[in-house]
């Protein structure tokens, strides 16, 4: 994706650390790179627009990965995750003009008519395929211990069309006993800049009892991007209207 050469964490092996002032540079230039390329698709979208029957994921999937090792001395839960940085988008930048079903459940928090909040799909949690298998009665499940606050997650799902909060979203719970398929929660924020994070732990269970074992806390990031206000298109309109006048004046 072009854009994957302004994330900052899409570097080497054994690359040297970028400094906090950098990351945050990085970032600047993505919102305004997704901004403009949004400000110039609007001007046409209105013909084109859509209803969408899905929750766009908003970019490639980015896996975190859980290892389950049990070596019958020892067991163990490591946790790894790509190297990449989702967006937190509004459905007016990443799809101008399109807008969600209103019967949708998913409409009263996205549709820009509605709640409007940015959101990305993009994390799918996911049991290693290296991973030893689990004894039986046991499981692994997951739970968050932190985030920002702004920031909410959903399970999400179609046929039957599902969106229900999670991860201690709105008074539910913040442990998924997971079924250890991957899946892809659905996280939202209010459409302004920032970065939001969540913090999760997985850990084993035994007949729905924890048994102890865990993985060491692991920390997943987004960057939002905001909405583009009307005094930002206008901003835009006249920039273009002036270089083009200029254009056909030489």
């Amino acid at each position: 994706m072009w854009l994957s050469r302004f994330n900052p964490f899409n570097r080497p092996a054994g690359a040297r650390p970028l400094p906090t002032k950098e990351i945050e540079n990085h970032i600047k230039i993505k919102i305004v790179i997704v901004t403009l390329a949004a400000v110039f698709a609007l001007a046409g979208a209105t013909a084109q627009a859509t209803i969408l029957s899905t929750v766009p994921m908003q970019g490639p999937m980015v896996h975190i990965g859980i290892h389950y090792m049990n070596d019958g001395l020892s067991t163990n839960i490591e946790v790894d995750i790509e190297p990449m940085l989702p967006t937190l988008t509004p459905l007016t930048l990443s799809h101008p003009g399109d807008q969600f079903d209103h019967t949708d459940p998913w409409f009263a928090d996205l549709a820009p008519s509605a709640g409007g909040a940015a959101f990305n799909r993009q994390y799918g949690f996911v049991l290693d395929g290296l991973s030893d298998p689990l004894p039986l009665g046991q499981g692994i499940w997951i739970r968050q211990v932190s985030a920002t606050p702004g920031l909410k997650a959903f399970t999400y799902r179609t046929s039957p069309d599902t969106w229900m909060p999670m991860f201690g979203t709105d008074g539910s719970s913040d442990t998924l006993q997971w079924n250890l398929g991957m899946f892809h929660p659905a996280y939202t924020a209010p459409a302004d800049i920032g970065t939001y994070f969540a913090t999760y732990e997985a850990f084993v269970v035994d007949g729905g009892i924890p048994t102890g074992i865990m993985s060491d806390p692991f920390t997943i990031q987004w960057e939002a991007i905001p909405e583009p206000t009307t005094g930002m298109l206008t901003l835009f309109g006249v920039g273009i209207t002036a270089l083009t006048a200029r254009r056909r004046k030489h």
